[in-house]
């Protein structure tokens, strides 16, 4: 989506339409600015990547298996269902695993044997699987739904899983040495003393890293 998009968008939306167009987060440029980080950084309210068009506005989510179209929660994508579930990943559920190792070990021992035995075993346990499966995944879908509809806040808060999103938390701690060294030696840190050296040192400097103001 390009910015003249919005141009032609407001240019052929009938004045009456204007404002009804969309539900109350949604103005005919885009999504509605809420905080400073939307005036700041306007293109947040057009583009979220693809799969953006102007009946998506109101959800920031693309369509199914395109980027951004995981619902999400405090602005990073959620795509765990599946693991919750326990449909994949390392938890995933597994099932007829007696009834698959006897046929294995079966067919192992070779001979005269056909297994039949342990293969309709191993058949009616997988015909119970399946609609287990179908169940599971659909408990799935119907938790999804709920989680887009009631938690994911679909990618319109900023990021809270790096270092550089709690800047500010990091610097009030920084304020703080500051201000125990007279206003002095901000963000500066005490050198690193290597790992017996407290224990070890009899003379000259002190045991203990000081404050970099009493250097």
């Amino acid at each position: 989506m390009k910015s003249s998009d919005i141009f032609h968008a407001y240019r052929y939306t009938p004045v009456f339409l204007k404002a009804r167009q969309h539900d109350s987060g949604v103005n005919q440029y885009g999504l509605k600015p809420v905080n400073a980080y939307d005036f700041i950084n306007p293109t947040n309210l057009v583009n979220f990547g693809r799969g953006t068009s102007f009946d998506n506005l109101g959800v920031r989510r693309a369509g199914r298996g395109e980027i951004d179209s995981s619902p999400s929660l405090g602005g990073s994508p959620v795509f765990t269902q599946a693991k919750l579930v326990g449909l994949s990943g390392e938890e995933q559920l597994t099932m007829c695993q007696s009834e698959t190792m006897a046929l294995r070990v079966c067919m192992a021992r070779g001979g005269q044997d056909t297994c039949e035995r342990e293969s309709r075993a191993l058949d009616a346990c997988l015909s119970r699987v399946g609609h287990l499966r179908r169940a599971m995944s659909e408990a799935c879908g119907e938790f999804n739904d709920w989680f887009i509809q009631n938690v994911s806040d679909n990618h319109t808060k900023p990021f809270q899983h790096r270092p550089h999103d709690w800047r500010h938390f990091y610097a009030q701690e920084k304020l703080v040495r500051e201000r125990q060294q007279n206003g002095h030696a901000y963000g500066r840190r005490p050198k690193q003393f290597s790992f017996g050296a407290r224990y070890v040192k009899t003379e000259g400097y002190g045991k203990r890293p000081r404050l970099p103001y009493n250097k």
